[in-house]
């Protein structure tokens, strides 16, 4: 009885391991993702006049080119 106990709580002891591993991944995947995110709007921001104008001159000669 006292073995089977034992088990029981080695596999539990397990499997919460296994579960915190698998958040903490995904935590650090989240921060990864708002780094960029923070990264890529500090650029736009330091950019902003040449990806305005880089935009308007691709719109420009879409409209040109449909019509």
């Amino acid at each position: 009885m006292r073995k089977s106990l034992e088990n029981a709580l080695w596999k539990l002891r397990m499997n919460v391991l296994e579960i915190l591993a698998k958040e903490e991944k995904g935590a650090s995947d989240m921060i990864a993702i708002l780094v960029i995110i923070v990264i890529l709007i500090a650029v736009a921001a330091v950019f902003q006049d040449q990806l305005r104008g880089a935009i308007e001159a691709a719109f420009n000669k879409l409209i040109t080119f449909i019509g």
